[in-house]
C-alpha cells in the first residue's frame, strides 16, 4: 500500500505555512499567495523555484 503524500501550503510572499490552503495569509493580509507544497520523499512534485522563493523570503524577513 502506498504511503499517503504529505501536502504543505506555503505562501510564497512571507512563508508562513498552514495545513491547509487559504485564500488569505493570515500572517503578511496577502490574498491569493498561498501555494500547494507536497513533502516526502518524492521530490519531483516539489517545484524547486517556490520552494528556493520562499526560503529566500524567510531569510529576508529575518534579516529585516
Amino acid at each position: 500500500m502506498a504511503k499517503k503524500q504529505k501536502i504543505a501550503y506555503v505562501c510564497t510572499e512571507c512563508g508562513a505555512d498552514y495545513p491547509r490552503w487559504g485564500g488569505q495569509c493570515t500572517s503578511c493580509g496577502e490574498w491569493n499567495v498561498i501555494k500547494e507544497v507536497r513533502l516526502g520523499s518524492d521530490k519531483k512534485h516539489i517545484p524547486k523555484n517556490l520552494v528556493t522563493q520562499v526560503l529566500s523570503q524567510k531569510l529576508n524577513f529575518y534579516r529585516k
